[in-house]
C-alpha cells in the first residue's frame, strides 16, 4: 500500500494549520498590545434650575487613556461627553466652587484606564438664573449688484428666547445671525439662518428656527415690453374690460436680454369671487428668471362682471 500520498497532504495541512494561527496570534498580540491616546471630550454642566455658571469656564477637556487596541478603537466611535453634575448640589447665588474632575467622571469603556485629565480642577462662579427675550438683527455683509437695491429685509421669529447669569443677560441687547452675504442674493426670497456666536454663559431657551426674508428690487428699467396680453382669472362667466393689453418695464442683463420671449411672462389680472358690477383690478407680473419688473402700465384695471 502506498502512503506517500497520506503523508504528503497531512505535511501540508500540518502548515496551513501553523500558518493560519500564526497569523491569528500576530491579530492577537498587536490588539492586546497597550496604545496610548489623547481624546477631548465635551463638557456639560448640569445645574439647578434658578443657578447659572456666571465666570468663563471650561468647555472640554484633554483625556490620555491607555488600554488594548480592540478597546480603543471602540473609544473614537463613540461620541461621549463629561457631564458635571451640580443639581444637587446646594449652590447659592454669588458664591463659587472649586470642582474636581475624577477619573470616574469619563466615560471609559472597559478595558480601557484613564491615564490623566486637564483640566483636572474648574473654577466656578455661579448667579441667579435670568431669562427673558430679546431681538434678532440680521448680519449683513457685503452689498447686491449696483442694479439691484434691497428694499426689506425681516428675521422670522423677530425674538429669541435666553437664559443665563444676570449680570450677562443685562448686556445682552440684541442677538445677530450669522453672517449673511448681500452679494450673492440677486432676487427677492427666503433664507433660512442660524445665530452667530454668543457668550458661552448664555444659551438659548428654546427650540426654534430663523428665516431671513429680502425683497430686491431693480434700479431702473432697461427695456420697455409693450402689447402684453392681460391674462384674466375668475370664475365669473361674464365679464369685461376695456384693457386687454398691457406695457410692462423691467430690467433684464445684456446676456438675458437676447433670450427674453412674451411667451414666458405673463399679466394677470385675478377677479375675487363675488365681485358684481365695475371694480378696480390690480395687475401681476409673472416674469422668468433674471428678469426685475419695474412697472405695469397701467398698474389698475377696471373690469365689469356681469351677474
Amino acid at each position: 500500500m502506498d502512503t506517500a500520498k497520506p503523508q504528503t497532504f497531512s505535511k501540508h495541512l500540518l502548515k496551513l494549520f501553523s500558518f493560519f494561527f500564526a497569523v491569528t496570534l500576530w491579530f492577537y498580540v498587536l490588539n492586546s498590545e497597550p496604545l496610548e491616546v489623547e481624546k477631548t471630550l465635551p463638557l456639560e454642566y448640569l445645574l439647578p434650575e434658578s443657578i447659572a455658571i456666571s465666570n468663563n469656564y471650561p468647555l472640554e477637556v484633554t483625556v490620555k487613556m491607555k488600554g488594548s487596541r480592540t478597546f480603543m478603537r471602540n473609544l473614537f466611535s463613540a461620541k461621549e461627553k463629561v457631564f458635571i453634575d451640580l443639581k444637587n448640589a446646594r449652590l447659592k447665588p454669588n458664591t463659587s466652587m472649586e470642582h474636581t474632575i475624577s477619573d470616574h467622571d469619563i466615560p471609559a469603556p472597559f478595558g480601557v484606564q484613564v491615564l490623566s485629565v486637564e483640566p483636572k480642577t474648574i473654577e466656578l462662579e455661579f448667579q441667579k438664573t435670568t431669562t427673558r427675550r430679546v431681538r434678532v438683527v440680521p448680519n449683513l455683509v457685503g452689498e447686491v449688484s449696483r442694479d439691484l437695491k434691497l428694499i426689506n429685509t425681516r428675521i422670522e421669529p423677530s425674538s429669541v428666547k435666553l437664559t443665563g447669569p444676570t449680570k450677562a443677560m443685562k448686556k445682552i441687547k440684541q442677538i445677530s445671525t450669522v453672517p449673511i452675504d448681500l452679494t450673492t442674493l440677486t432676487k427677492s426670497g427666503i433664507l433660512k439662518v442660524n445665530l452667530g456666536d454668543i457668550d458661552q454663559r448664555i444659551k438659548v431657551a428654546e427650540d426654534v428656527s430663523f428665516s431671513f426674508s429680502f425683497e430686491i428690487s431693480p434700479r431702473k428699467a432697461n427695456i420697455t415690453l409693450k402689447n402684453i396680453p392681460i391674462r384674466f382669472l375668475t370664475t365669473a362667466r361674464r365679464y369685461s374690460s376695456k384693457h386687454r393689453f398691457v406695457s410692462m418695464d423691467v430690467l433684464v442683463s445684456e446676456d438675458e436680454e437676447s433670450n427674453l420671449k412674451l411667451k414666458n411672462l405673463s399679466v394677470v389680472a385675478d377677479i375675487p369671487d363675488g365681485t358684481d358690477g365695475t371694480a378696480e383690478v390690480p395687475l401681476r407680473a409673472n416674469l422668468p428668471e433674471g428678469v426685475f419688473l419695474m412697472k405695469i402700465h397701467p398698474e389698475t384695471i377696471k373690469v365689469f362682471v356681469k351677474p
